[in-house]
């Protein structure tokens, strides 16, 4: 399905599809001249703005000429008029998106380097959440996704403001490329359905439909719409969620914006972690290793004091202070160390690789430095005192840490079953999800080598969830090793 086949009025709620229609193309004027104002565009698309501007406002103006027409239409409009009206609108829409729009957020955003240096100035699509850290390309990384017709959920994040939501510190960076589908401010409410409605902005060949802005809800007193169009340039959208975070821009969990991809058109150019420069932070530093090797990518470091101080703000919150306290007095007893004695050259090449990425870069008074740098020394000095794993290499141990076995999706009706088989310290279980929800564990003696045995309870628990049986004979076609 092309992507422009997008909106569609439903004729049976015709006059609340006008009134969503309406909010759209009011959207779409403002926005066009934001590119008017703010963009250097060569005259043929200057023009083309223009004209679009003036075609969009001749349709507002007959709709809002009679402010109950919405309610009674007392001018006796057809519904097929009013239809033909708005995908007028709509097909501005998708020319503006692929002609305007698109390219423009393709020159927006920074490209993630090997070179990039902490302070200095990005601009990131990134995708970011906590089960997806866990477990890169499984469940987690779903999450944000629909298991008939992919999308990803992403944010915009940049040196201006680097809050994020819900405190995530580590993530993926995606190329601006094709796979982008639209921007908002707001969280914008993405969703599957199975038939196109008027909040459709991207239609796939399975007949599914993603649709954004179901919602509305309430910042500073002021109702913020959740509708959403294509073409909304990405610095107004920061615009708009800087004036929302003003007193949290280098926070942690500031309000939220949203940007909708494409799946199979998504790339990953990079991974971030997100750190305050004096944070010992070694768990979220893991993932990022992971990430690292999953993707073959170069990490950035986005150190959010140093953004502070470029922003004149306060370089540490009262809370963070506290944390490295805390932090500075745990990995300075030697109690604490369990870790460590299993893993000690292990742990060696982790404190080395944290103190290059994350503390030489960072800029902090030389007695902060000088305190990690002890307490680095401390537990280098404790490794050594430790019995070294003749296995005991970064690759191999972060392999044995965590592993999955995934049990292809199936669909039945509305529900979407997954299953898998986890292991961590060398135990295993096996999960259930439906529709990305966990509704059980079923925990056996069951390990790598004894597939037959993880085989006679997968059948079971699929049996019993979707009614299926599956061969002894074909069961390698659902089983792959992650």
């Amino acid at each position: 399905m092309d992507n422009t086949e997008t909106r569609k009025i439903n004729k049976e709620r015709i006059f609340e599809d006008v009134e969503t229609s309406l909010v759209i193309a009011r959207k779409m004027v403002m926005q066009i001249e934001y590119y008017l104002e703010n963009e250097d565009l060569i005259e043929i698309k200057r023009d083309f703005l223009i004209k679009s501007k003036a075609s969009i406002m001749q349709i507002i103006d007959k709709y809002n000429s009679d402010a109950n027409i919405l309610f009674r239409n007392p001018r006796g409009i057809s519904p097929d008029d009013i239809i033909s009206d708005f995908n007028k609108v709509f097909e501005i829409e998708n020319a503006i998106y692929e002609y305007i729009t698109l390219p423009t957020w393709k020159d927006y955003f920074s490209r993630a380097n090997s070179n990039f240096k902490q302070g200095d100035s990005f601009r990131f699509i990134v995708h970011a959440g906590g089960e997806i850290i866990n477990l890169p390309g499984r469940l987690g990384y779903k999450k944000n996704r629909n298991f008939d017709a992919d999308y990803i959920s992403a944010s915009i994040l940049t040196d201006e403001d680097v809050s994020m939501f819900q405190r995530h510190r580590v993530g993926l960076i995606l190329e601006p490329n094709d796979a982008i589908l639209c921007g908002s401010s707001t969280d914008s409410s993405t969703c599957i359905k199975s038939e196109p409605s008027i909040r459709t902005i991207y239609g796939f060949s399975s007949g599914k439909y993603i649709d954004t802005g179901a919602w509305a809800f309430m910042v500073h007193d002021k109702w913020l719409t959740g509708i959403v169009t294509k073409i909304q340039h990405p610095a107004q959208i920061m615009q708009e969620v800087t004036r929302r975070n003003s007193y949290k821009l280098f926070g942690e969990n500031g309000f939220v914006n949203e940007v909708v991809l494409d799946d199979s058109k998504a790339k990953v150019i990079g991974i971030f972690f997100k750190t305050n420069g004096k944070e010992i932070n070694f768990s979220d530093y893991i993932h990022v290793k992971k990430l690292e090797a999953l993707y073959k990518v170069p990490v950035t470091i986005i150190n959010t004091s140093i953004y502070r101080r470029q922003g004149n703000e306060p370089i540490f919150t009262e809370r963070e202070n506290q944390a490295f306290e805390t932090q500075i007095e745990k990995y300075s007893n030697p109690e604490n160390f369990d870790f460590i004695r299993k893993h000690p050259g292990w742990t060696r090449q982790l404190l080395r690789n944290y103190y290059r990425d994350v503390v030489e870069g960072a800029e902090f008074d030389e007695d902060v430095r000088e305190r990690i740098s002890d307490v680095f020394s401390k537990i280098l000095d404790y490794t050594y005192t430790k019995q070294e794993d003749k296995n005991d290499e970064w690759e191999t141990i972060e392999s044995k840490e965590s592993s999955v076995v995934k049990i292809e999706k199936y669909s039945k009706d509305a529900h979407n079953y997954t299953l898998f088989l986890k292991c961590i310290g060398g135990k295993y279980w096996i999960e259930t999800y439906v529709n990305g929800r966990l509704i059980e564990t079923v925990d056996e003696d069951i390990n790598e080598d004894n597939y037959l045995k993880f085989f006679e309870v997968y059948k079971s628990v699929l049996e019993k969830y979707e009614n299926e049986r599956v061969d002894d004979k074909n069961y390698s076609e659902f089983i792959r090793w992650i």
